[in-house]
Formats: C-alpha cells, sequence, structure tokens
C-alpha cells in the first residue's frame, strides 16, 4: 500500500520536500496508517509532521480514551501533537447543524489554524470514503462535481489514501504491528453516511464484486469530464471577465453547464455562499428577462443584472427601520421613505379604479384596529389578493427583485391582524376590493 500513497502524491503533487504535514490523527485504522506512512517519508523528504486531534465530546470516555492513543502514538513517534476539546453537540445545538457537520467545520477550522503560508493538511479519506460520498451527493441531487465526490487534492488539502480501500489499509496495520481505535459510531445506522456504508455499498458489492474497481472508472470518467467543463467556464471569464463584472447577454448564451460553473466560481471568488439550484435558476431568469435586476444568494450578497452587466455584491440596508401610526387618513404623513398621503373613494368610484391602481388600494371597512405605515419587520407575512398563497415579506421583495438597501423605503400598512398592504406590490385577500365594497382608500407617494 505504501507504494499506492507514493504513487498519489507524485501523481496529484501533494507533497514538496520540507514542507510541514499538517495530519488529522483521530486514532482510527486510516489515520494510524497514513500517519505511519508519512513517518516513513519524513526523514527522505524532510518533512516537519504536526498531528492534529480534536475530541468532539460526543462520545464521552470513549472519546477520551481516542485523545489519550494519539497522544501515546505520538510520543512513541516523535511527533509534534496538538490538540482541541470542543462541545461539538451544544455547537451544533446553537447553529442547527447536524453534530456530523459541526464536527467537521470545527475540525478544518482548527487545522486552518495551525498551517501556514507553506503547510499542507492531510486527511485519511480514502477510496471508500469517496464511494460513500457519492452516494451522500446523488441523494442530495448533486450536480456533476458532486458526483466526482472527494478529490484528491484541494488547495492545501491533500489525501494521500484515497486511492486506498478500507480493507488495504487494514491490512496495512496489521502487517506492521499497529494498533488503533474504533470509534463505535461508526456502526450506528443513525448517521446517512453509515446506512450507505453498510446498506447500500454492501448490496452494490453483493450484486458486483468488482463494484469498487467499476467505480474507481467512474471517478476517473467523471472527473475528466468536469475538468473539461469548468476549463471552458475559465476560458470564458479569463474573456469577459473585468473588474468582477461579466456582459450578462454574453453569459446568458452559453451552454447552461459553462454558464452555471461560471456563476459558481464568481459566487465563491466574491467570498458570497454558494448558490444553489434554486438560486440559479432565478439568475437565469433574470439574465433572460433582458430587464436587470438582483437575486439575494445569502445575508448580504446578491447576483445583478445591471447596465447589461452580470456580477456579485454585497449589498447593507441604508434606511433605518420606521413606524408612524395612522390616526387620520385625511392627512399627509411625513416618513423617512416619503411624504404619502391617502385619497379616500367611494363606491361610485370603483370604476374608475384601475388595475395598476389597485395594488395601493383597499376596502377600508374591512381593516382592524390601529393601522400604521412602516418598514417591513422580521416575520411579516401577506397573502396577496387572488393568488391563494401566504409569502413572507422576505421572499416577496426577492420575488420582485427588490435591492436589499431599498427595502426600508417601501411603505407597508399593518392593522391588528398584521400587513394587508405592500407599496406599489400588493394588498391582502382580507381587503382586497370587491364588487360589494363601499369605501376605498388608496394610498400615493409624494414627490
Amino acid at each position: 500500500m505504501t507504494a499506492k500513497v507514493t504513487s498519489a502524491i507524485e501523481k496529484y503533487n501533494m507533497l514538496e520536500n520540507g514542507q510541514t504535514v499538517i495530519v488529522g490523527l483521530s486514532g482510527g485504522a486510516d489515520s494510524i496508517a497514513l500517519t505511519h506512512i508519512l513517518l516513513s517519508l519524513r526523514e527522505k523528504m524532510s518533512l516537519n509532521l504536526i498531528a492534529a486531534h480534536v475530541n468532539h465530546c460526543i462520545r464521552g470516555e470513549e472519546a477520551d480514551r481516542d485523545e489519550r492513543f494519539v497522544r501515546d502514538f505520538c510520543e512513541k513517534n516523535s511527533v509534534t501533537l496538538k490538540t482541541l476539546r470542543f462541545d461539538v453537540p451544544a455547537e451544533a445545538e446553537k447553529t442547527g447543524e447536524s453534530e456530523e457537520e459541526c464536527g467537521r467545520r470545527i475540525r478544518y477550522e482548527f487545522f486552518d489554524s495551525l498551517s501556514d503560508g507553506n503547510s499542507v493538511i492531510a486527511t485519511a479519506h480514502n477510496f471508500n470514503d469517496a464511494v460513500e460520498t457519492f452516494f451522500i451527493n446523488l441523494t442530495r441531487g448533486t450536480g456533476l462535481k458532486g458526483l466526482c465526490s472527494i478529490p484528491a487534492k484541494r488547495g492545501n488539502i491533500i489525501r494521500p489514501l484515497i486511492e486506498c480501500t478500507r480493507d488495504e489499509i487494514e491490512e496495512y496495520c496489521e502487517k506492521n504491528g499497529l494498533s488503533f481505535v474504533t470509534d463505535s459510531t461508526n456502526e450506528s445506522t443513525d448517521y446517512t453516511r453509515n446506512k450507505i456504508r453498510h446498506g447500500v455499498i454492501e448490496e452494490m458489492k453483493s450484486i458486483n464484486p468488482s463494484f469498487f474497481s467499476l467505480m474507481q472508472r467512474t471517478f476517473e470518467n467523471l472527473q475528466c469530464d468536469e475538468k473539461y467543463l469548468s476549463s471552458l467556464a475559465s476560458g470564458f471569464m479569463t474573456l469577459y471577465l473585468e473588474d468582477g463584472k461579466i456582459p450578462a447577454d454574453l453569459l446568458f448564451a452559453e451552454p447552461e453547464s459553462v454558464r452555471n460553473r461560471v456563476i459558481v466560481k464568481m459566487c465563491s471568488d466574491a467570498f458570497s455562499p454558494l448558490p444553489d439550484k434554486k438560486h440559479i435558476d432565478l439568475i437565469t431568469e433574470m439574465l433572460d428577462n433582458k430587464k436587470g435586476g438582483a437575486v439575494q444568494l445569502s445575508g448580504e450578497y446578491f447576483a445583478v443584472s445591471k447596465n447589461g452587466e452580470f456580477f456579485i455584491e454585497k449589498k447593507t440596508e441604508t434606511a433605518s427601520p420606521w413606524e408612524t401610526e395612522i390616526t387620520d387618513f385625511t392627512k399627509e404623513i411625513k416618513t423617512p421613505a416619503g411624504v404619502y398621503g391617502f385619497e379616500i373613494l367611494s363606491e361610485k368610484d370603483l370604476h374608475t379604479v384601475q388595475k395598476n391602481v389597485l395594488e395601493n388600494a383597499f376596502d377600508c371597512d374591512k381593516i382592524n384596529g390601529k393601522v400604521f405605515i412602516r418598514s417591513r419587520k422580521d416575520g411579516d407575512s401577506i397573502r396577496p389578493e387572488n393568488r391563494g398563497v401566504t409569502k413572507t415579506l422576505k421572499k416577496l421583495f426577492l420575488e420582485e427583485r427588490i435591492p436589499v438597501e431599498d427595502r426600508n423605503n417601501i411603505a407597508v400598512l399593518s392593522d391588528e391582524n398584521g400587513v394587508f398592504l405592500v407599496e406599489n406590490i400588493c394588498v391582502d385577500e382580507r381587503v382586497k376590493i370587491t364588487d360589494g365594497t363601499k369605501n376605498i382608500i388608496k394610498l400615493s407617494k409624494g414627490e
């Protein structure tokens, strides 16, 4: 197996002489085998090995046992050890992540904190892990990149065991007299990865004993195609990307597979969260309509089409929240968003109210209690007339492509039953104008 690992190191250009290698050492067979092989290369390549161990505080005494085992292993092999004890269950509950997701984030943050400009982070992911990840990504509806599974190298993260199977690793440990610890949660089917490991993969191997070798061929084909399509996207960006902007019409004209990769790359380059399919679909629709607009990716990040250019922008609200009670519909109201007035219409004026005016007109006999004109608030929702659905104002503004910095400048009317009008967008079903309406109030904004 050593030859297989050194071949992977050379093939993917993972290591250089004199580098510092931060190896994730859990104490399991995979990480023990990886560290042992790196120890065999330490003198030859003048490597500086640092082992990093995280106690996730999930398995109580068993986790403490693993930490003690790792300490003993490092002392016997003269390896510098850095440890972190972190209450992952408490953090996961606070952030809403699964314990698995949270643990992974904490591990990599710890590894990154130990690295410098010349170091690499070596993790013990093996071929079994890659196959399991393939199926996990498949269940999530991933694209081609996700089906390529775990890359052998990504940035300063290297995975020298990626072409070795778990059976080969355990055989290596046995031949070299290496003891290791076993994580009891590996047998629990409460985790998605374990369900795939003990269920799906075993079934696939029973169907075809050569399943792993066929998966290796599949990965090679998928990675080849992904590399080609990504090169097309990179070539397009090299030609047309300038100051973070690309001509919107040229981007839309690209094949979907290239266009989507350009969008994802521009998001990652702008440090915005990677878009999922719904975001990419909205961006495509925005590019197609030629009118421009903005699609919120997450938080303050937006994909924007403006003046014929597409770009990723970080926006913040410029207007502060505001609220004023309406006590007299005959008087103008001055707000931070402008001066608003109200026109009181009667039943006989109903036929003069044009369709575009109905967005700002309501049946005043159907409002309840105190009425306020204000900016939006967290949790606001409305049931737009004749649509049959209730929408949060956040989603409504996204659909209308209202820039985030403009959202507090849009007037919202609310009574004791909640929001019933959003300026220039819609009124709530409960106050809409009908044939039986007697009195109408129309909101208007002064110059």
